[in-house]
């Protein structure tokens, strides 16, 4: 019996950049995704899931360049690369494409030129950052300084990530070009631009309709009352995207094609199909379209991209579900300071449902960050490693270890209830404070201490509470033959706080 009361929604997840691989906070937003959708399928809705590359920017142009490659031919390798990852987490698509597409070229242009008839768009002469040294223009994610609105130090060129506001670069106060380091110049240059204070009414009465949590609607609200800037949708080459109709040196900024590449991956999927792609996206759909993003790009997904679709043939967003970031020991995980956790490398070590299940117990209709406590199996003498985690996770994550450590012959040694316990040389830790009562020996790593060297912490090894029979374990790993290190490096991941 057909379900009367079953919905028929689209789905996208944000498009992933195509200049490398896939980390643990691109899984977050996938696993929301991919849940959502699993739970409406249960539930006997028809659903339909999408999402694409984001190929094209200057970052891929002059990473392809780095790695000796054709900007079209880097990005499809990439792509390979991250279907496969996606693969091993569990998260299925009924199409992933690309924003380099036969389809979502004829698209922007055919939206574009909505927007050229509907008198939205216009061109003036402005000034730019340019980089002397590297002769070029320079894209947005190549510039870093302090934003302009709230004064956060090491924003990029585009908007904030502190305060969400976006802004033209040649705003950013104390620029400097990431490509060479140095402060770049200012240079005219004539851009096109898209009014979107224009839009302002149709926005407004939008978002009335528009289901989205009430902190993000309440951001884009204040948006909108205050002074919307015209949004320049080019770029001058060198650029690898896709050429402006008329306009034989500019291009379209990335962020014109890559929300259309949502409307690209349908409409490829239902050519495959045989589906008229309109019965998904056209003005009289009856499906409901949800977007699933993070909170960084609401000014996108909540302004502009409906003010772009409001004057095409194409159905409005019904819903934006946005989340907020994932953060690594309370701090943002960044590529530049080593804390982007890489999502194969997760996968390898561990059975990738262990994050998926951590995601999706954590996230909720909120935005607020979620922090991930990251616990290095450590060095700590010369071959004793210790890991240290709540003492109400310590059953669960033994019996991990055990399971996860047979292939390679290694197991657990022993546990300690304490929230922290480790021997550095012989110094011996429990807490914060220096305990004294626990020795290498207990723990069968005597070995670990130098005989010749005097080392922190040896006159503490012969106390009398340090030779006691009755001293607490030392907490600890050993491989199965005594000898074999343990990876540096390795991770386990617990609760946050």
């Amino acid at each position: 019996m057909a379900n009367s009361k079953q919905k028929n929604l689209l789905v996208t997840t944000a498009l992933p950049y195509g200049n490398g691989a896939l980390h643990i906070g691109h899984l977050l937003e996938h696993t929301q995704t991919d849940v959502w959708v699993r739970t409406n399928k249960m539930e006997g809705n028809n659903v339909l899931n999408f999402c694409a590359d984001d190929a094209h920017g200057a970052p891929i142009m002059i990473k392809a360049k780095e790695e000796g490659q054709d900007p079209e031919e880097f990005t499809k390798g990439i792509q390979i690369e991250h279907l496969k990852t996606l693969k091993s987490f569990g998260i299925e698509h009924d199409h992933y494409h690309s924003t380099h597409s036969v389809e979502n070229e004829q698209l922007v242009n055919e939206i574009y030129n909505d927007l050229v008839r509907s008198d939205l768009v216009y061109e003036k002469e402005i000034l730019q950052l340019f980089d002397d040294q590297e002769k070029m223009f320079l894209a947005d994610r190549y510039i870093k300084g302090t934003c302009p609105s709230c004064g956060a130090e090491d924003q990029y060129g585009d908007g904030c990530e502190v305060c969400g506001i976006t802004y033209d670069a040649i705003d950013i106060k104390n620029p400097i070009s990431a490509l060479s380091g140095t402060e770049p110049s200012k240079k005219k240059t004539n851009q096109i631009f898209f009014n979107l204070n224009k839009c302002k009414d149709f926005l407004s009465g939008y978002l009335d309709e528009l289901s989205i949590q009430e902190s993000v609607k309440n951001k884009l609200l204040e948006w909108l009352g205050g002074d919307l800037q015209d949004w320049n949708i080019s770029r001058d080459k060198p650029y690898f995207g896709f050429k402006i109709p008329q306009h034989d040196d500019k291009y379209f900024y990335v962020w014109v094609d890559a929300p259309i590449g949502y409307i690209a991956a349908s409409k490829c999927f239902c050519d495959q199909n045989k589906i008229d792609y309109l019965n998904l996206w056209g003005k009289d759909s009856n499906y409901e379209i949800h977007h699933f993003i993070g909170k960084d790009i609401i000014y996108f997904h909540g302004l502009f991209w409906p003010a772009m679709l409001n004057v095409s043939k194409y159905k409005l967003p019904s819903s934006i579900h946005a989340h907020g970031f994932l953060s690594l020991n309370g701090e943002k995980m960044s590529k530049s300071k080593g804390t982007l956790i890489s999502a194969d490398k997760f996968a390898e070590v561990y059975e990738p449902d262990l994050l998926r299940f951590y995601f999706a117990s954590k996230l909720n209709a909120k935005i607020d960050d979620i922090d991930v406590d990251v616990f290095r199996v450590s060095f700590s003498g010369e071959l004793a490693f210790e890991i240290n985690v709540d003492s109400n996770y310590a059953l669960h994550l033994w019996n991990i270890l055990i399971e996860a450590g047979k292939e390679y012959e290694i197991t657990p040694y022993g546990t300690e209830t304490m929230h922290v316990l480790r021997a550095e040389k012989g110094f011996i830790i429990v807490g914060q404070d220096t305990d004294g009562s626990v020795n290498p020996e207990d723990a069968g790593l005597g070995w670990m201490l130098s005989r010749k060297k005097d080392f922190i912490g040896k006159r503490s090894l012969l106390r009398e509470d340090s030779i006691r029979n009755d001293r607490k374990q030392l907490a600890g790993l050993l491989s199965l033959d005594g000898k074999t290190i343990i990876p540096e490096g390795a991770q386990i991941i617990r609760k946050g706080a």
